[in-house]
């Protein structure tokens, strides 16, 4: 070293002194830095995003490249700028976050997406302070964020597409929490009501709905809770004042992490048009069929004043000197009169039926007179219309029956007149007979009325039953080929109906029409005992020879089944369990078993699954349950287990005889 000899030797200790200071300084620094360079350096290696020292002129010190797949290889090497790595620019971009940093030392974090293969990044910049406080370097944390970013923004985009269609809906949602309170709604609700969604939010039903009070919402809301949803009708009011019925639907649902209510608000303006409608039309029938009812009525008063001027005639005739022809024909013209002025009377039946006010009489009567008043009434039409009329009944109808005998003549009158008008020079017959039995007390009868006249054309068959509608060939509105207002059939209808019978029609153009009805009638009990008599000796053991089973422990039970069955003449064998039931089997033949349930040693399911499953000549016997079990699914559970038949005690004895006679038979015919 030179030494300058202007300076003085003071100058030249200061200068070395100084010189000595410096390089203490970056001595010092280079410690430092050492420092930071090993603390950084194992840092860098124990996270797992990427991490960068930046010094001032943004170089990189240091990084963690290698563990980072997602770097590029070239840009690991020879890339001393961070800014090289996110965007490839030469030089620093604007408002460079890095930059910023080391001006003002505040922490940064922001999102950066790679224009090269479009992946996100967050970035964080932290400042790394010397010890004289100045931001010496920057620290970068990078983590690749493409995947969140993707699901985030996938998120977003169902997150809008579920708001599109939740606003768009045509019905109007409403979501409020368990205290009534409006959390969200849709834009459909906001639209219906007039409101904004802000005017609506935090709003209850009871602000919306006309009559709502806080105790019905209540209500609703704990239904909701116990049932998981609701539906019902209510009337919105909006903001103008319009009124708006509506069909609500709740159900319970989960808002933003508590229990909510979601309810659909379906608009039903229309729907309640349609009804009132509906009523109106209804009333207008109603109305209309009033209308008929009262032609009805002045027609049957006008029409019941000449029949009165006649039966007055006829009994003034009455009183007169008649020879025994003359006193034949002023009796039948009165009888005839007389059935014509009661089924007149009866021409306001059918508003009574449409109206619910027919009552069904039942009442014993002779059926062969009525089927005599038919001949008599339509005797003298027959010989006008130069037809015969024939009407044959079977044996095997009951001579008195029980029922509305005039209800029946009525339904005959109108079948047999229209035979008998659509008919010219033909045949009408009109045959009755015993259908079906119901049980002893009642009896089915079918009648059939059969005529060879012009015959309905199978496009009129659907309307022939309809009132006021004929069969009217020409089609022409003013010609009338027949007389008659079209209610006969459109009545017998109706009265077939009311006495639960059914009817048909078969016809065929030109070859004629056969009607078909059947009516049920009770019977008289004289006739009772005498189709009981009767059916007794269709079986093939009578009951006087049956051979019958009785297994039951309770005595009053054996006493009174016993005696019962003594009085028709039947032998009965009285034991207390299945078990006795079974050797009573082995050593005698019976027609039939009557089997108690509940008994000791071996009850009557256990007895009947033996009897089944035995190989003795009596496992097909008939086995009737005899048991106070009365229940709902008793008798289809006694049956599944083997028996044929069940009866629940008390006893009815004409019901016990019955089912016995019924089974007894199928078994006869089942063992012969």
């Amino acid at each position: 070293m030179t030494l300058n000899s202007d300076k003085s030797k003071e100058q030249l200790i200061a200068e070395l002194e100084d010189s000595k200071q410096r390089i203490q300084a970056l001595e010092s620094e280079r410690a430092e830095y050492k420092e930071y360079k090993d603390i950084l350096s194992s840092t860098l290696d124990s996270v797992d995003s990427l991490l960068m020292v930046v010094d001032r002129d943004l170089h990189i010190v240091l990084s963690n490249w290698k563990d980072h797949e997602w770097v590029p290889e070239e840009e690991r090497e020879n890339r001393p700028h961070c800014y090289r790595v996110f965007k490839d620019l030469d030089s620093p971009c604007k408002n460079c976050p890095p930059l910023k940093t080391f001006q003002d030392g505040q922490f940064r974090r922001y999102e950066d997406q790679n224009p090269i293969d479009a992946s996100y990044k967050e970035i964080s910049v932290a400042p790394i302070f010397n010890q004289k406080g100045k931001v010496e370097y920057v620290l970068e944390n990078v983590r690749d964020i493409t995947e969140r970013k993707r699901a985030q923004d996938s998120i977003e985009k169902s997150e809008k597409k579920f708001r599109e269609i939740f606003n768009n809906l045509i019905d109007g949602i409403f979501i409020h929490d368990m205290g009534g309170s409006f959390l969200e709604l849709n834009q459909t609700a906001c639209e219906t009501l007039g409101c904004t969604r802000e005017e609506l939010l935090g709003l209850t039903p009871m602000d919306i709905e006309v009559n709502a009070s806080s105790s019905l919402v209540r209500e609703r809301i704990q239904a909701v809770e116990q049932t998981g949803s609701l539906e019902f009708e209510t009337i919105f009011e909006a903001k103008d004042g319009t009124r708006l019925p509506k069909e609500i639907k709740s159900c319970r649902i989960e808002y933003e992490g508590k229990p909510c209510i979601l309810s659909i608000a379906r608009d039903i303006t229309e729907r309640k048009r349609f009804e009132e409608e509906l009523i109106t039309a209804k009333n207008q029938a109603e109305k209309a069929n009033e209308a008929k009812s009262e032609f009805l009525a002045n027609m049957s008063h006008e029409i019941r004043t000449p029949i009165n001027g006649i039966l007055g005639m006829l009994r003034l005739m009455q009183d007169t000197t008649l020879d025994e022809e003359q006193e034949e024909y002023v009796r039948m013209a009165l009888g005839s009169t007389n059935r014509l002025n009661r089924l007149l009377t009866d021409v306001l039946d059918l508003s009574k039926i449409e109206a619910n006010k027919m009552e069904v009489k039942e009442e014993e009567f002779v059926f062969h007179e009525v089927l005599q008043s038919i001949e008599d009434i339509f005797a003298q039409l027959t010989q006008e219309n130069q037809n015969i009329l024939s009407i044959t009944v079977e044996d095997d109808v009951p001579e008195r029956l029980i029922g509305d005998s005039t209800r029946l003549t009525q339904i005959l009158f109108n079948i047999v007149g229209n035979a008998t008008k659509y008919t010219h020079k033909g045949q009408v017959n009109l045959q009755a007979g015993r259908l079906y039995d119901i049980g002893r007390e009642r009896s089915r009868i079918l009648f059939i009325v059969e005529d060879t006249g012009r015959g309905i054309p199978e496009s009129k068959l659907d309307s022939v039953l309809d009132s006021f509608t004929q069969a009217n060939e020409t089609g022409a509105v003013y010609t009338r080929q027949f007389e008659g207002a079209g209610l006969g059939l459109a009545l017998v209808k109706r009265l077939v109906r009311l006495m639960g019978g059914n009817m048909c029609i078969d016809s065929q153009e030109g070859e004629g029409t056969t009607v078909y009805v059947s009516i049920p009638f009770n019977l008289p009990a004289s006739m009772q005992y005498a189709q009981k008599t009767e059916g007794a000796n269709n079986f093939d053991t009578p009951m006087n020879e049956c051979e019958i089973l009785l297994v039951d422990d309770d005595p009053v039970t054996q006493l009174s089944v016993k005696k019962m069955l003594e009085k028709v003449h039947c032998s009965v064998q009285v034991v207390e369990d299945g078990e006795q039931a079974l050797a009573a089997l082995r050593e005698k033949v019976f027609d039939c078993i009557l089997m108690d349930i509940q008994m000791p040693v071996l009850d009557g399911v256990e007895a009947t699954k033996l009897i089944r499953s035995s190989q003795g000549n009596f496992k097909d016997i008939s086995i009737i349950a005899l048991t106070a079990y009365a229940m709902r699914g008793d008798r289809e559970k006694f049956l599944d287990s083997g028996m044929d038949d069940y009866l629940a005690k008390p006893v009815d004895r004409q019901q016990l005889l019955q089912v016995i006679e019924r089974n007894l038979s199928a078994y006869k015919k089942h063992t012969h």
